[in-house]
């Protein structure tokens, strides 16, 4: 953040919050508190009416008749920007923050007092949701390297963090693309240690920088068998009652069925076509082909619902659910 958008966003912030400290601010602002200091100071040699208070209980507060020039929103519109504002906070893009913060304070000084309370009120009420991923915090600066990258089609040098091993690893890589999925953000890169593309969490970079070698895999298509988001399809069997509950849910968003049926069931078990002297249950069965990248969700649902799902392939994929429940049997036997 440039320094005269962080010194508007200290007028912001002190019209919204009122009294805060110089620790607080620079919490906020994601800088030092010598910076704040050079900051107030700046804003008082601009004759903005900044109240200094000593003591345990003291800190920065704005005159609170200084006013502020904004645009007009009515209150309907401020909500709406919220909300959309609160996604934008979800999904964490790395250093930004204190941008967010910045424009929620612009967008809620737009209001008067009184319906500045009721819309503060209100959005405590509104949560935005991601529940699979909650990433470490992003290394400072970390997104402009990245971005630059791309703009100068040249490589990054970074040493990253891998969890499973407990080690920080110097790796050369040549970046094609960055995304988030599951709640945090990715890099996919040609590495040139392991000579195959690889994807990397964005949160586990720990120091980064640009290479002056030119990247020659920016547009250039690599299949790996070690991607993490790579698509993948499933041939699974699902209890019509079980699929109308999770079809709406991402890992099922893109399915194919080929096929149903009715079969009686009978302590769990899937009997022969309907005998119709016999009063049992009836089920409808699907056959149904998934694309997805979430391997472990469709591995989470195969294993949480045995009577209501059956999974008939990839092989590969047989072969990894059977070893799981061979475990879980020995282990839990």
């Amino acid at each position: 953040m440039k320094k005269t958008e962080r010194l508007n966003g200290i007028i912001y912030v002190l019209k919204e919050r009122g009294k805060m400290t110089a620790q607080e601010l620079a919490e906020h602002f994601e800088v030092s508190m010598r910076t704040i200091y050079r900051d107030i100071d700046a804003l008082s040699q601009l004759k903005v009416p900044i109240i200094s208070h000593d003591g345990v209980l003291g800190g920065y507060e704005i005159d609170k008749t200084y006013f502020i020039p904004s645009i007009t929103l009515n209150e309907q519109e401020v909500i709406m920007l919220l909300i959309v504002l609160n996604f934008g906070e979800t999904i964490k893009l790395p250093n930004l923050t204190a941008d967010y913060q910045l424009l929620k304070s612009k967008i809620i000084n737009t209001l008067a007092d009184m319906d500045r309370e009721k819309v503060e009120e209100l959005m405590k009420h509104i949560h935005v949701g991601q529940n699979r991923l909650e990433p470490s915090p992003y290394l400072n600066g970390l997104l402009h390297p990245v971005l630059d990258s791309f703009i100068e089609t040249r490589n990054l040098d970074i040493t990253y963090y891998n969890p499973k091993r407990d080690t920080y690893d110097e790796r050369h890589v040549s970046p094609q693309n960055i995304f988030f999925e599951e709640g945090g953000w990715y890099m996919n890169a040609y590495c040139h240690l392991r000579q195959e593309k690889r994807c990397f969490r964005l949160d586990r970079i720990k120091k980064i920088q640009i290479s002056p070698l030119e990247n020659t895999y920016l547009n250039t298509l690599i299949k790996s068998a070690t991607d993490k988001f790579k698509e993948v399809e499933y041939d699974l069997t699902i209890d019509s009652a079980l699929f109308r509950v999770l079809k709406d849910n991402d890992y099922l968003s893109n399915i194919e069925i080929t096929s149903s049926s009715q079969f009686n069931t009978h302590n769990g078990q899937i009997h022969v076509p309907i005998n119709k002297s016999i009063i049992e249950p009836i089920h409808e069965w699907l056959r149904i082909n998934v694309k997805t990248i979430y391997k472990q969700s469709i591995k989470d649902m195969v294993l949480s619902n045995p009577h209501a799902v059956t999974l008939h392939g990839p092989p590969s994929f047989l072969e990894e659910i059977n070893k799981t429940t061979q475990e879980l049997y020995k282990k839990y036997l």
